[in-house]
């Protein structure tokens, strides 16, 4: 065989392999973004941590029941936090780090599962998760006790995309994100490997889009060295054309995962600053 024969050849199979894995890559896109199965069981609850709470149940559009906590503050307060959490844990595995921030701002905790998470029912998919985080939101907002207080919504990883959309919908006193991206597609470019693939990637969650509709002031939380979401989609989020008065804080040697850890008190104090102090 000749060399260009050859060459030919080798050029054929990477333009195979790239549509093979790509098509792959596009059929699985709900078990990539909501990876479950990485979260099916609940470790710790809020009496193990010596804290009153109520497990609540949230019904979606289509009759799937959605597991929630809700662990009010000590003493009265008029601050709820709201806490969307990452794609690969559940509401047990992301407790403590709610509770701290929520302890922190003396506020209550509410915390939920995306459906198909531990005990929450259904399959996870982009086509339901900001339906899902509406009926949460109104279930929050019409409870009594809760009615014209201040609603700080809270995001991580996935989560930050729920926080987002809440936002740019209803009516909050701060928005937090952490760790989360400007978008499916900037997501995928920023990433050292999968830009290959950005040509074809659909805005699944378009989270630059409904930033032009969040006015509440919004802190971006990011760690320099995160190799899951590229710190480059902070920079982005701040750099969005959108209304609301944004801050940046990069921690530049976090990773994806430990910010708080890494920072301690100087994490939870710059999130006291922004939405006690301002």
């Amino acid at each position: 065989m000749s060399v260009k024969k050859r060459i030919m050849k080798f050029i054929l199979i990477l333009v195979v392999t790239y549509f093979l894995l790509l098509a792959g890559l596009l059929s699985s896109v709900d078990t990539i973004v909501f990876p479950r199965f990485r979260a099916t069981d609940i470790s710790v609850t809020p009496k193990d941590l010596n804290l009153k709470y109520e497990e609540v149940t949230v019904e979606t559009d289509d009759g799937k029941k959605l597991c929630c906590w809700y662990v009010p503050h000590e003493t009265s307060s008029e601050t709820t936090l709201i806490y969307s959490h990452g794609n690969a844990e559940n509401i047990s595995k992301a407790l403590r780090h709610a509770r701290a921030i929520a302890a922190k701002l003396s506020a209550n905790l509410f915390i939920y599962d995306y459906r198909g998470y531990a005990k929450s029912e259904g399959a996870p998919s982009t086509k339901t998760f900001y339906g899902d985080c509406d009926r949460v939101y109104n279930y929050i907002s019409s409870r009594p006790e809760l009615k014209g207080g201040k609603f700080i919504i809270y995001g991580r990883s996935l989560g930050g995309a729920a926080a987002v959309h809440l936002a740019s919908k209803y009516p909050c006193h701060r928005l937090i994100t952490e760790s989360t991206f400007v978008s499916v597609p900037l997501h995928i470019w920023f990433n050292p490997v999968l830009f290959v693939f950005y040509p074809f990637v659909s805005d699944y969650l378009p989270t630059a889009a409904k930033a032009k509709d969040v006015k509440a002031p919004w802190l971006i939380i990011h760690g320099g060295r995160d190799g899951v979401i590229s710190v480059k989609n902070a920079h982005a989020l701040y750099a969005l054309d959108a209304p609301a008065k944004r801050s940046l804080y990069i921690v530049d040697e976090a990773s994806h995962n430990d910010v708080m850890a890494l920072r301690g008190d100087e994490y939870l104090n710059k999130i006291y600053d922004f939405a006690v102090k301002d």
